[in-house]
C-alpha cells in the first residue's frame, strides 16, 4: 500500500473509485480556506475529530458544528496531527481527502500551503503506510489518498 498525494484536474475525478463502501470520503473547497486556522478547523469538523473542551479539560465525542466555537474547542497543529494519526473513531480502512480548487487555497499564504503538503508527505501518509504498525498496539495500516484538484 502506498499512500500518496495526487495533483489532478477535475476531469480526472470520474476515473477514481470514490464511493466504495469501505471508504471514508472527505471533500472540501480549497477556495474557502485562506488561513491556516480555517484548514485546521475545517479538517477537524470534516474528519469528526474528538473535541477537547478547554473549559472542562476533557475530551468529548465529535458533534456537528463543534469546531465553530473556537473559545471552547481549540485546534492547533499538534492536536491536528494527533487526531489525524489516530482516526480510531472511523471504521473505514480507506480514507480519501479531496481538496477542490487547490490552486485557490491559501492564496496569500504559500508557506502554510507548503507546510500542509509537507505534513502529509512526511508525517500523516507514512504513518498510515507503515508507522502505525510499528508504534501503535494493534495498529493497522490504512489506505489514505489525498487528491488536490485544480
Amino acid at each position: 500500500m502506498k499512500n500518496i498525494i495526487y495533483k489532478i484536474k477535475k476531469s480526472m475525478l470520474h476515473d477514481i473509485k470514490l464511493n466504495e463502501t469501505n471508504s471514508f470520503l472527505v471533500e472540501l473547497d480549497g477556495a474557502l480556506i485562506q488561513q491556516e486556522t480555517e484548514w485546521l478547523y475545517t479538517m477537524a469538523e470534516l474528519f469528526h475529530f474528538p473535541v477537547y473542551n478547554e473549559k472542562e479539560g476533557k475530551i468529548l465525542n465529535w458533534f456537528e458544528g463543534a469546531y465553530k466555537n473556537k473559545e471552547y474547542f481549540f485546534m492547533n497543529w499538534p492536536r491536528y496531527n494527533d487526531w489525524l494519526t489516530d482516526l480510531s473513531w472511523i471504521e473505514n480502512k480507506r480514507i480519501i481527502l479531496i481538496v477542490y480548487n487547490y490552486d485557490k487555497m491559501l492564496a496569500g499564504d504559500c508557506d502554510a500551503k507548503k507546510y500542509i503538503c509537507h505534513n502529509f508527505e512526511t508525517d500523516i501518509l507514512p504513518w498510515w503506510d507503515t508507522d502505525v504498525e510499528k508504534y501503535m498496539i494493534n495498529g493497522e495500516k490504512r489506505e489514505f489518498l489525498v487528491y488536490l484538484v485544480d
